[in-house]
């Protein structure tokens, strides 16, 4: 959220900004891309995190950087 003063004191205009990651997540969810990666790959139940997260973030590095990792 970002805040900016109006002309009268007690005016203030505030500015939500949503970004890319909700609307990646969407399409995500549609395409069940989680489910897909579960299916195909094993999970090692030592992991703290799942190996079908860490490829969804990985995914979402690389579709809003400009350099990805």
């Amino acid at each position: 959220m970002i805040s900016h003063q109006g002309l009268r004191k007690e005016l203030v205009y505030k500015k939500y900004v949503i970004g890319a990651h909700p609307i990646i997540q969407v399409f995500m969810d549609r395409l069940k891309v989680h489910e897909i990666i579960w299916s195909y790959v094993r999970q090692d139940k030592r992991m703290k995190v799942s190996v079908a997260k860490t490829l969804s973030v990985i995914l979402h590095n690389y579709l809003t950087s400009t350099l990805p990792m």
